[in-house]
């Protein structure tokens, strides 16, 4: 059986069996007291009902969820009705009402526990009508056609509510899976995301700071060294960009060391998760970085405080400083190595800079934790359920209008009904614990006062009594919003206050009268919080059962998507690069064609770096040729591929076929709706190369235009929208 079916299963019988053993107390009390029928009838059924009452008990603790005592009590309940309807016509002449047709009642809650949905319905209808049967020929037509209707409405509540059970149930088991189904989803798109980050890092701090450095040098510096043969190193099958192999402080102090700067370092804390601390150190090493090759300074200051759910880093200077929004792409220190890092783990990093004042970059984390998903309690205000609980305050609001004979004052009477409905009606709509909830609780517990003190009879027990009913539709709905403690408060502060006032009336509380009054709000709050609790407990098993397979999924999928994007950019990198930082790891001195090859090998690594969108087979193809010839190309590209950038590429292999030898060559390719992109080619041009130019920006027309200066020296090409003049070209 599946978990959560044989959990409602087990919860549905323990309710029931509660909610019936108080009903079977109540039978048998009142046989004792008042008995019409003949004493072996009596004695037969009650003592049938006990035993089948006490098998429900142990079954429930030897098979729970099973049906089979559940349907024997609906058979003997049912026999017990039959055998009553020949002795009806002999007992008109009793003043109380036959005490074995609420055995009867118990036949409602284990036909809806214990077989389908249509026979606990069918069963509320027909015992409906025959319990107003009754009612009519003991007391009077309306009294009997209110208590059939009152009945029937709430048997078919106790059936809409096992009935809703299942179907949550139900849910519960088909959306687990979809959620680890999700989960694992997201898993992989975040893994593909934090994985392709790290090695962005790592190519742009180590491949890319071993090439470049190493082309310039000549004679290979240590510096070069150590960046290459930890490159070389990540780049093996089976490794990766290396985590944290000591303490935050430990790795900022090497970093510095090897980058010739004075650290001034004060980190504390209790780590944070392991891909976290590992990203904070990469983070925080570009940074050092970036002191080390643009501020001028020795000295910096770095400051962290760290712990599992919040994490913060400063990396401060007071050297250069520069602009921030004039901040090139071309240089990925800042956008990849740092603030894209610090976002692939759901951190930020800004970076608080001038010109002359140094520079700030705070790096800053928090845990996203997910909310436990749980149950939306709120889900038994659904129709049908919630329409029967609302039928029955109806109900019970209109026949103490009709049956107002004892009251005192109409118009107490209205204001007391009024405030009976707006109450109901505000608890159904309020879904927040606020204020409302309050006033509405503190009203139902003085309700009581007004309407006793309002009655001229009242020792009577028929529907003058009838505020316990209607407020039941109140609590059960409460009962799945809020703690057990706040509805039994409400509830019990009812029946004291009740009881308090008929003292003050009667000289003594009536426990007849708060029985019949309450007996439907008691049963409605034991099925309300059972229920909920069940439901609850439904979903904590299904989830502790899936959790364990689903977390299975989650860390396959992360080590599949790990792997993946690792032999990606190991193939993409080995035949470029990895012979290049090998004989860098070697040291010594290099040749001019070594540097040159190097310095190749960087642009090129560099430019699937920063400019992937960009790239198709025959630009990359146009870029190496231009870089043949001499001329310096610098490509960046961000967002996604639009239609625009097709004409983009076409023009753009047009200006480096066109670019001169020594010229240099910027394309910035940025997918925004006001310029698509734009490319700067300094340099001095021939007429033929001009004509070439305006011929290419003229078979893209209203897309790109191409404007020279009068000394032909260069020349500003810019994609933009038709609607839209160009803006400026961004600043190196």
């Amino acid at each position: 059986m599946r978990l959560t079916h044989k959990s409602m299963n087990r919860s549905a019988q323990r309710l029931g069996i509660v909610c019936y053993t108080l009903i079977f107390t109540a039978a048998v009390g009142g046989a004792i007291s008042h008995n019409p029928y003949p004493p072996l009838l009596t004695a037969s059924a009650l003592m049938a009902m006990g035993v089948l009452t006490t098998l429900s008990w142990v079954e429930l603790v030897v098979r729970p969820g099973s049906a089979l005592v559940g349907r024997l009590v609906y058979g003997l309940c049912i026999l017990v009705t039959i055998a009553q309807v020949p002795l009806l016509p002999t007992l008109r002449g009793e003043s109380d009402f036959p005490t074995l047709v609420f055995l009867s009642l118990l036949a409602v809650g284990y036909a809806a526990v214990s077989f389908r949905t249509w026979v606990g319905r069918a069963h509320a209808l027909v015992f409906g009508v025959f319990y107003g049967a009754l009612h009519a020929e003991f007391r009077n037509v309306q009294n009997g056609i209110a208590e059939g209707m009152i009945l029937m409405v709430l048997m078919l509540g106790v059936v809409e509510l096992s009935r809703l059970a299942e179907t949550v149930a139900a849910n519960i088991e088909a959306s687990s899976p979809r959620q680890w189904q999700l989960r694992e989803a997201l898993a992989r798109t975040r893994r593909r995301a934090f994985e392709r980050q790290r090695w962005n890092g790592l190519i742009h701090d180590k491949v890319l700071g071993a090439l470049l450095s190493a082309s310039r040098e000549g004679t290979i510096s240590e510096n070069s060294r150590e960046l290459a043969t930890e490159a070389v190193a990540a780049l093996r099958p089976g490794s990766g960009p290396g985590g944290l192999r000591s303490g935050l402080s430990a790795v900022v102090a090497a970093a510095a060391e090897r980058l010739g700067l004075k650290a001034i370092v004060d980190i504390e804390g209790d780590d944070p998760p392991s891909p976290v601390l590992e990203t904070l150190g990469e983070a925080t090493v570009e940074a050092l970085t970036n002191v080390a090759k643009h501020s001028g300074q020795r000295v910096v200051s770095v400051q962290g405080r760290l712990s599992p759910a919040v994490s913060t880093v400063t990396v401060a200077d007071e050297g250069l400083g520069f602009d921030p929004g004039a901040h090139s792409g071309r240089r990925a220190g800042i956008s990849m190595g740092i603030v894209g890092r610090m976002a692939s783990i759901g951190g930020a990093a800004e970076v608080d800079s001038r010109p002359g004042e140094g520079t700030r970059v705070t790096l800053s984390w928090h845990t996203h934790e997910t909310p436990p998903t749980g149950l939306e309690t709120s889900i038994v205000l659904a129709a049908p359920l919630r329409n029967v609980l609302l039928v029955t305050t109806g109900m019970q609001v209109l026949f103490a209008w009709i049956f107002r004979d004892p009251i005192r004052n109409d118009s107490v009477l209205l204001a007391t009904m009024a405030q009976c409905v707006i109450t109901t009606a505000a608890v159904v709509q309020n879904r927040d614990r606020s204020w409302v909830t309050a006033v509405c609780g503190l009203s139902m517990i003085l309700a009581p006062i007004p309407l006793v003190m309002n009655l001229a009879d009242p020792t009577s027990l028929d529907r003058h009594y009838w505020w316990g009913g209607a407020y039941s539709s109140a609590v059960g709905i409460l009962a799945f919003r809020f703690p057990t403690w706040v509805v039994a408060v409400i509830t019990g502060g009812m029946v004291l206050t009740e009881a308090v006032v008929e003292a003050a009336v009667l000289g003594a509380p009536s426990a007849a009268i708060l029985l019949w009054n309450y007996i439907t709000t008691l049963v409605v709050l034991i099925l309300g919080i059972g229920t909920r609790r069940s439901l609850d407990h439904a979903a904590e098993v299904l989830e502790a059962s899936a959790a364990v397979e689903g977390r299975g999924r989650v860390q396959l999928a992360e080590e599949q998507e790990r792997e993946a994007v690792a032999s990606a950019r190991r193939s993409e990198l080995e035949a470029k690069a990895v012979p290049l930082l090998t004989r860098i790891a070697e040291g010594g001195v290099l040749t001019d064609a070594q540097c040159a090859a190097m310095a190749r090998a960087e642009a090129e690594v560099r430019d699937r770096l920063v400019a992937d969108v960009l790239l198709d087979p025959s630009l990359q193809a146009a870029t190496a040729e231009a870089r043949d010839r001499g001329v310096r190309v610098d490509l960046v590209a961000t967002g996604e591929e639009t239609p625009s950038l097709a004409a983009f590429r076409d023009l753009l292999r047009e200006a480096l076929a066109t670019a001169p030898r020594s010229s240099r060559l910027t394309a910035h390719w940025a997918a925004t709706d006001r310029v698509r992109g734009s490319i700067v080619l300094l340099g001095r041009l021939g007429p033929d190369a001009v004509g070439r130019l305006r011929g290419a920006g003229g078979r893209a027309a209203g897309v790109l235009t191409v404007t020279l200066d009068a000394d032909e020296e260069s020349v500003l090409m810019e994609c933009g929208t038709p609607a839209v003049s160009p803006a400026s070209v961004p600043s190196r």
